[in-house]
């Protein structure tokens, strides 16, 4: 219990992930649960809610200082603006500005909120999975009775988004996140798996947020609205026994899954 009668203090815990060159901090909470990652190199700020910014940088300060490979910090619940001036200094010239509502951040929780639908049915959801590749992370692993998908919004609220064949374009320049996606989806197979022969097929999603206009089939991954995106997957055909289903679910909870 805390001293001043409020109940058990939570903490959150930070681990550093140091390969291929890349250096990012991620945050989970006491469940397990990731609230956020920083890459450690470049300042950028990579968050599951907006509303975990303060926390997220605040657990990240707290590790940087103590110079350990991996610390539990308690949680906080404070806003950025309540910590001293000395303190937000110092975040500001390790992190950069905090993400505000209504960036990127906003659309990409609406995106989760979607998915979040598909737990509501029994689906496996997890977010922000870590890998191994330059340090970066997969926004979206679902597990339901159609497979295994991994899922990535791309686009923005207004930009033109357009896939003819394999070429994804935004607002007409062409962008490599078709590729990307397809790259992502066979990491998270490999971590699933390894090299032992197994019919899984994780299947790339790109959820696209503005106008989309398709000319061709893609290549590969599955582009769809983000506001259906919980439909849409929910509607495919089924290709995972129960028992499969059960054993990939435990996997992708599993973190010795992505942090060995």
């Amino acid at each position: 219990m805390r001293a001043d009668g409020l109940g058990v203090q939570t903490t959150v815990r930070v681990r550093r992930w140091r390969r291929y060159g890349a250096d990012r901090a991620f945050v989970v909470d006491s469940c397990g649960s990731h609230l956020g990652s920083v890459d450690l190199t470049s300042g950028e700020v990579d968050l599951v809610e907006p509303e975990h910014d303060g926390q997220v940088r605040h657990a990240v300060q707290v590790y940087l200082r103590a110079d350990l490979d991996e610390v539990l910090v308690p949680q906080q619940r404070a806003p950025l603006d309540g910590f001293s001036p000395g303190d937000e200094q110092i975040l500001r010239q390790w992190l950069g500005a905090p993400i505000m509502l209504g960036g990127p951040s906003h659309v990409f929780r609406t995106v989760r909120a979607q998915l979040e639908r598909l737990a509501e049915d029994g689906w496996t959801v997890v977010h922000q999975v870590p890998l191994g590749l330059q340090g970066s992370s997969c926004p979206h692993l679902v597990v339901g009775p159609p497979g295994v998908f991994t899922v990535r919004r791309v686009g923005r609220v207004g930009a033109q988004v357009e896939v003819d064949g394999a070429v994804l374009r935004i607002d007409g320049a062409p962008v490599t996140m078709l590729r990307d996606a397809v790259f992502e989806a066979r990491r998270i197979r490999t971590l699933l798996v390894g090299d032992a022969p197994c019919r899984l097929h994780v299947r790339p999603v790109l959820a696209v947020t503005g106008d989309l206009t398709t000319t061709g089939a893609s290549f590969g991954p599955l582009v769809v609205p983000a506001c259906d995106v919980d439909t849409i997957l929910h509607n495919l055909d089924r290709t995972l026994l129960p028992a499969e289903r059960l054993a990939l679910s435990r996997v992708v909870r599993r973190e010795s899954t992505w942090w060995a």
